[in-house]
């Protein structure tokens, strides 16, 4: 916490968590920028005191992680595994950090307690300059039903049915066994203005399902109107699991390699659904919907597959 990691001076394009808006840099604006970091922290691009622990998950994706005691470090692989590195016995640890050679693969996600930050890192050897504690789930506890509950809006629910409190979702997601369906429906003999969305979650593991309905009586009421629905349910259901206390204590590079797959059969939602961060054009019908839509899907910190 008392070292400027040298990366942030790249004028190369970097990866984050978050969205941001999309930024063109001059040379002038990336020397401001230098110059700025060095006045905030000091011209050898230290800090003092050094930075706390983290109090949110960090918004670049970390490649690098260590065991408690620095036995082991940890580099992640973008779709899951990891090298594993070990103390390099032959050299002794010196000011610019210590050296680890490569030792092995392995699949999954490593025991790792720590983050790291690494320096001249090759296939084989890399310096470890410094750890930091991962970010610890907090102590008060929040259940799949207490978030549902939490949400403003309960009529929504009124037609929500789930089996055992539905703590299953997440673990479900997180080891490919759940299915995602929803469907609309409009009928307007019956009424021109209600539409309403129906939609299914169910564990292949399990049995275990969350079924739901949510309706709405609008002037703009239609049959796309009601597919939107069907997708907005399950998003939210989704977002639920994520805000559990169960979810907090899984690691967060375990969550953002996790995808799920949402079936529809309305390809105006598959087609929203999938560019979660294109605007929508003038005059677009149900707008109000599909930035839920859009909105819902860019909150969720796993990857969302919308199919037909």
């Amino acid at each position: 916490g008392c070292n400027v990691d040298p990366a942030i001076f790249s004028t190369n394009p970097g990866h984050s968590l978050r969205t941001f808006s999309w930024e063109q840099p001059t040379q002038a604006d990336f020397d401001t920028w230098k110059h700025a970091i060095r006045a905030i922290t000091s011209p050898n691009l230290t800090y003092n005191p050094p930075l706390g622990k983290y109090k949110t998950t960090p918004h670049v994706p970390y490649q690098w992680l260590a065991s408690a005691d620095n036995a082991l470090l940890y580099h992640l692989f973008p779709n899951g595994g990891y090298d594993y590195f070990e103390p390099d016995s032959s050299t002794r640890s010196t000011r610019s950090g210590s050296k680890y050679t490569k030792k092995g693969t392995a699949p999954g996600f490593p025991p790792a307690s720590h983050y790291a930050s690494i320096r001249n890192y090759t296939s084989n050897s890399v310096t470890l300059h410094s750890t930091v504690p991962m970010l610890q789930p907090p102590s008060n506890t929040t259940s799949f039903l207490d978030y549902v509950y939490s949400l403003r809006n309960q009529s929504l629910w009124d037609y929500l049915e789930i089996d055992d409190g539905g703590d299953w979702l997440l673990p479900s997601l997180l080891s490919g066994n759940l299915v995602i369906c929803n469907d609309g429906s409009y009928m307007p003999k019956l009424s021109k203005t209600a539409c309403s969305g129906a939609f299914i979650l169910h564990c292949k593991a399990t049995g275990k399902e969350i079924k739901g309905c949510f309706c709405d009586d609008s002037p703009n009421g239609d049959n796309y109107r009601g597919e939107l629905l069907g997708g907005l349910g399950p998003l939210l259901l989704l977002k639920a699991a994520f805000s559990t206390s169960a979810a907090t204590g899984i690691d967060q590079a375990i969550i953002q390699l996790s995808s799920q797959s949402l079936h529809c059969d309305n390809k105006g939602v598959i087609s929203h659904g999938n560019e979660p961060t294109t605007t929508l054009r003038s005059e677009q019908p149900q707008a109000d919907l599909i930035r839920l839509l859009k909105s819902y899907t860019r909150e969720l910190p796993c990857n969302i597959t919308w199919i037909h």
